[in-house]
């Protein structure tokens, strides 16, 4: 798989878990431990448009579903800007768009697998559906996964 593919596949096995009201916020833990920001960059870099461009983690919940299951959602955003500056100065935006992804999936505390449910994606001018499909039932490992659940 090359270094592309895997930033994408990152994203996209990112992007996963249900929420509810007893579903414990773990974004900042997450976003610390895991290199998931630069991958995110990585993406953003490759797919995204504009000289403002940007891939942004917004949130990731993980909610206790089972004995050794846990749901998992992931939000993040992939931001498609340019700033055109005039000779005269000043400027303006040429373009500035969201793509917003939200990801889904089941993590096995036991093994730590999780394993990629679904991924939405909303405003998808970029045609990222087509790579979130290949996404779906995939199983990727989570180093050292219990330090997300046992986290209060």
């Amino acid at each position: 798989m090359n270094a592309l593919a895997g930033g994408v596949s990152l994203i996209f096995f990112t992007l996963i878990f249900a929420v509810s009201v007893n579903a414990k916020d773990i974004t900042g833990l997450f976003a610390a431990e895991t290199d998931y920001d630069e991958q995110l960059r990585h993406a953003c870099q490759s797919y995204c448009q504009g000289n403002r461009r940007k891939g942004i983690l917004k949130r990731v919940l993980l909610e206790r579903i089972s004995d050794h299951s846990h749901s998992v959602r992931v939000n993040a955003i992939l931001r498609n800007a340019h700033y055109q500056r005039l000779a005269t100065g000043g400027g303006f935006n040429l373009f500035d768009y969201t793509v917003k992804i939200e990801g889904f999936g089941t993590l096995d505390d036991r093994t730590c697998n999780l394993r990629v449910d679904r991924i939405h994606i909303v405003d998808d001018r970029l045609g990222l559906a087509s790579l979130a499909k290949q996404q779906t039932g995939k199983i990727y490992n989570i180093k050292d996964c219990g330090k997300f659940i046992s986290m209060p």
